[in-house]
């Protein structure tokens, strides 16, 4: 009986590690496509008549743009830091998980680190690769997550490590199975 109940505290422990991990890989995931879908700045010759007018208008498209960005950008690393912890704690639970951890750890290790905090609002969409343009485009998976890595390839980590989760999905609702048997 006692071997039941130390499976069954074994199991109630592994949901919520995978459950977390996956959690913040899929907010990766949303905050990624939210910051792909971004509009790029748009070229002060695409703005109507010359002048300090238009010059206004293009830099608080900017600034909006670059906070927006911003924001966008600080949630990926912040939750592929956490994305981090919660596949180390998964791997105490469940050695399979060791593979995603890898994953995760690579993934967060290409955007964390000194990310470029105080630039001016027309450096920032330089410093990430990207290029004002006269029609209204999106950032793309070219943007350069902390001005380091391309938006798509992280994005890509995190899909691949949650396919892995789902793949170790059936050995954990097994064990659930099995405990609770």
């Amino acid at each position: 009986m006692r071997a039941a109940a130390a499976t069954t505290d074994q199991t109630a422990e592994i949901s919520p590690a995978l459950t977390l991990l996956e959690d913040h890989l899929n907010a990766v995931l949303r905050h990624g496509e939210a910051l792909r879908a971004l509009e790029r700045p748009v070229a002060i010759a695409a703005f109507a008549g010359p002048g300090v007018p238009a010059m206004i208008r293009r830099n608080r498209q900017i600034d909006v743009a670059v906070r927006e960005a911003h924001a966008l950008e600080l949630s990926i690393i912040l939750r592929l830091t956490q994305a981090r912890a919660s596949a180390a704690e998964a791997k105490r639970h469940v050695p399979q998980a060791a593979a995603v951890l890898r994953l995760v750890a690579a993934a967060a290790d290409l955007v964390v680190g000194d990310v470029p905090s105080t630039q001016a609002p027309s450096d920032f969409f330089a410093s990430r690769g990207i290029t004002a343009t006269v029609d209204v485009e999106p950032l793309g998976e070219d943007y350069l997550v902390a001005a380091k890595t391309p938006l798509g390839a992280v994005m890509d980590a995190a899909a691949a490590a949650l396919d892995m989760i789902d793949l170790l999905q059936p050995r954990r609702d097994e064990a659930v199975a099995s405990a609770t048997g």
